[in-house]
């Protein structure tokens, strides 16, 4: 096991293809925690990561500084040989971070972020908007949501011109919202305009996206039909004046369990899909006008959910799961499996002796994969997580 010390000391200073039958996968080759780089100084979660130009990782979530229950989001930076060149938590106090978050980069180098907090006892959630740089230097930040009720669910898009839309739901009317509140930013922050998208079902924003291809806004949503009380997932397809195009049903939510099911682009035109339901890992493909093209089940012994799906150079899919083996043991392992045109290529876990999870998966331009997740290193803080990396070859063979 490799561990890197973050000098926190220091750093913490800085507080503030058509649907076939599933596929049977029998054989799994299996690589030890001695192929992770724990970062172990803090507990650091994970939630998304970010490959650099210059081949180095921005990578953000939610830590602590001081070993306790108190959630603060951080941006840390890593080179391309994994070692820490910044680390930047931002001080809520008492106040911890909701795992809603969403980071894009900017087109001047920098980065746009933006997070659900929550402050206990009462739950009072905001949302906040910030720039910062690669070593976590907020350059302006703002607060565009303030409210007594958790899921406001905000997404980001950036869009060609250099604005990025923040989409959320409209929480200022009722608790059950059935309207979509977009607002467009410049990317140095000044609000350029606001507006809300109607309906008539109960909408909980997941992910939103910007489609090239025909110049719309893609976004993932949950919603309740008030006369059956059951929820769903859909798309939504919107232009870019926040006008709704088109809807797509595409998940009963009561099937897979609410949240479960993720949404991201392969391309400019391939929407995807992945989830999990009773006969396995889901991935299926959409085209921009909300056309499925296929799908892809793989079933096994290995109870997994889907954490990221990446399209390689070579065209397949390598998807990140976190799962256990039901014959082995009950401790969730990480797993990679490349998959192309349904079938599967090899299938690899990464597992320490406690829980891990799978957070994000990123390419390399050789071919190398980097997996990014979460450990359990210390059961006894209840539950502590700490950042780990994996750096494979194109065939999942650790570095």
């Amino acid at each position: 096991m490799k561990t890197k010390t973050l000098l926190l000391l220091l750093l913490l200073t800085q507080l503030a293809c058509v649907k076939d039958d599933p596929i049977v996968i029998k054989e799994v080759e299996k690589f030890s925690e001695a192929h992770f780089t724990i970062f172990d100084s803090s507990p650091l979660r994970a939630e998304a990561a970010e490959l650099r130009p210059d081949g180095s990782l921005f990578i953000e979530g939610v830590g602590s500084a001081n070993k306790d229950l108190t959630r603060n989001p951080f941006f840390l930076h890593l080179n391309s040989s994994h070692d820490p060149t910044s680390l930047k938590l931002i001080d809520y106090g008492d106040r911890f971070v909701y795992p809603v978050m969403d980071l894009i980069p900017s087109q001047d180098g920098h980065f746009i972020y933006l997070n659900q907090s929550i402050f206990e006892p009462d739950l009072e959630a905001n949302i906040d908007l910030r720039k910062v740089t690669e070593s976590g230097e907020i350059l302006w930040e703002k607060r565009l949501a303030e409210s007594s009720f958790r899921q406001q669910w905000p997404s980001l898009i950036e869009l060609p011109n250099n604005d990025f839309l923040v989409i959320m739901n409209n929480w200022e009317r009722s608790y059950l919202s059935k309207n979509f509140l977009i607002k467009c930013f410049t990317t140095d922050g000044e609000e350029l305009w606001s507006k809300e998208v109607e309906d008539d079902v109960v909408l909980i924003t997941r992910k939103s996206f910007y489609l090239p291809v025909d110049e719309s806004i893609l976004i993932l949503a949950e919603v309740l039909d008030v006369d059956t009380e059951q929820w769903s997932s859909q798309l939504f397809k919107l232009d870019l004046e926040g006008n709704l195009i088109d809807t797509k049903d595409v998940m009963d939510c009561n099937t897979i369990g609410f949240g479960s099911i993720d949404v991201k682009l392969l391309d400019d035109e391939t929407i995807l899909l992945y989830y999990r339901t009773a006969e396995g890992v889901i991935i299926s493909q959409f085209t921009s006008d909300l056309m499925e093209k296929s799908t892809i089940v793989f079933d096994e012994s290995i109870v997994s959910s889907p954490a990221d799906v990446v399209k390689v150079s070579d065209g397949s899919l390598v998807v990140l799961t976190t799962g256990y083996d039901s014959n082995e043991d009950i401790d969730n392992h990480v797993f990679l499996t490349k998959i192309n045109c349904g079938e599967v290529l090899w299938k690899k876990r990464y597992g320490s002796p406690r829980s891990d999870a799978g957070v994000a998966l990123v390419e390399r331009p050789n071919g190398n994969l980097v997996l990014i997740g979460r450990t359990q290193q210390d059961v006894e803080v209840g539950g502590t997580f700490n950042l780990f990396l994996v750096e494979t070859d194109a065939e999942g063979n650790p570095n």
